[in-house]
């Protein structure tokens, strides 16, 4: 039988691992947005481009706090 701490770290690693991919992506498209910022030429064009790049911060937010959650109980653990 397999120790029941050794596979939650185990659980909680593979979810580190993958957030924090998804935290490099998440910033690599926060640049991406702000690169063709300058192509939104209409009023409507830059809302929907402002939008985009706010809620893209906010994923990126989260990432960061579910990254350092899960680093916080894997250190207890």
């Amino acid at each position: 039988m397999r120790d029941p701490a050794k596979v939650k770290n185990e659980v909680l690693g593979r979810l580190l691992a993958a957030s924090l991919r998804q935290l490099q992506e998440s910033e690599e498209f926060i640049d991406e947005i702000k690169s063709i910022m300058h192509w939104a030429k209409t009023p409507r064009e830059r809302t929907a481009m402002n939008i985009i790049l706010d809620d893209q911060n906010k994923a990126s937010k989260a990432l960061v706090r579910l990254a350092d959650d899960l680093t916080e109980m894997i250190e207890k653990g």
